[in-house]
């Protein structure tokens, strides 16, 4: 009995290990994209069905492949879910980018979801 018990583990493990390989940016974050203008322009480009990626930000530019691994980085430190309301969504990513309200001229943030739940923020 504590073999199959110590199988089934193992197999759970492993398995949980394919699963979070798959390689979302947040648990369920397949599309998103973010302009943000304030004194520098921050966008940010991400399709993950569509293997589109581009990143700019402070200074930075970065497309492809290459733009992928800091874009998922950023995505899922946001913390974002499909109950969040437009207005905390906002603030999370202003606060990840270190701005204020007051700083931004301009916000745009289209977001889709796995599932087909899609979210935009102005």
């Amino acid at each position: 009995m504590k073999k199959v018990i110590i199988i089934l583990l193992l197999i759970l493990i492993l398995f949980s290990g394919f699963v979070s390989s798959i390689g979302y940016a947040s648990p369920s974050i397949t599309d998103f994209e973010l302009v943000v203008h304030a004194e520098e322009t921050y966008e940010i480009t991400y399709h993950l069905f569509d293997e589109m990626y581009d990143y700019q930000m402070n200074d930075q530019e970065l497309s492809g492949e290459e733009a992928k691994p800091k874009i998922e980085s950023f995505i899922f430190s946001l913390g974002l879910t499909q109950d969040l309301q437009d207005e905390q969504v906002k603030l999370k990513v202003l606060d990840k980018l270190q701005l204020s309200e007051k700083e931004v001229k301009d916000f745009s943030l289209e977001l889709t979801f796995d599932g087909g739940k899609s979210q935009t923020v102005k």
